[in-house]
């Protein structure tokens, strides 16, 4: 029997995206803690970074670097660490800023890949785009692309 993959799904806070509900979608296995709050520092103008066990890692807000329409918060935001790995084997970790709590389900067969309009900062950051549900599109971070070009 072939296992499935779980997946986590994340509401972006914005707005709607040439009509798309826009949902972050990341593996469970790229999961690692989930916080209420971090402390936040000012590496650059451009880089925000935030303590995690003994290292700063870089703290990103997706809506914003993929330069969507951010919609006014009625919550304080939570932070996830994420972590992937690049192409010489080694661990990249980022903290992503997120609206809520995230979804965890199976990967449904079928899942129908997109041609849909490229986001309007970083799109060649995108791992892929997914047709979750009727008007719900699913986008992959691509987090070494994303932290290449943090210059991490």
């Amino acid at each position: 029997m072939k296992k499935q993959l779980e997946i986590a799904t994340i509401k972006a806070n914005s707005t709607d995206f040439h009509g798309w509900e826009i949902f972050w979608v990341l593996s469970k296995n790229q999961l690692e803690l989930l916080f209420k709050e971090v402390e936040m520092f000012s590496s650059s103008p451009a880089l925000v970074t935030a303590k995690y066990q003994d290292d700063l890692l870089p703290v990103v807000n997706l809506e914003n670097y993929y330069g969507l329409e951010v919609r006014k918060r009625n919550n304080l935001p939570k932070y996830l660490v994420v972590r992937s790995v690049n192409e010489k084997k080694e661990l990249v970790r980022f903290i992503i800023e997120i609206p809520q709590k995230y979804t965890l389900q199976k990967l449904a067969t079928g899942i129908e890949t997109l041609q849909a309009p490229m986001m309007a900062r970083n799109g060649e950051n995108v791992l892929g785009l997914y047709a979750l549900a009727p008007g719900q599109l699913g986008v992959v971070p691509d987090f070494v692309r994303i932290g290449q070009s943090l210059q991490l």
